[in-house]
């Protein structure tokens, strides 16, 4: 599940409360295999290599 779910949730939503849906998925995510792919290898300065693992 990445961030796109709450973006069409904007549409009914004020700005407080889209954020706040953002930053739960964000917080989700971060836990995630490919994040700390990706933390790695903008660290190492390589391109990452995902592999779907997610909630």
């Amino acid at each position: 599940m990445g961030s796109r779910p709450s973006h069409g949730a904007g549409r009914c939503r004020d700005l407080p409360a889209l954020l706040e849906a953002e930053a739960v998925v964000q917080e989700r995510l971060r836990w995630t295999e490919d994040y700390r792919a990706a933390v790695c290898a903008f660290l190492d300065g390589r391109p990452p290599s995902f592999t779907g693992n997610g909630p």
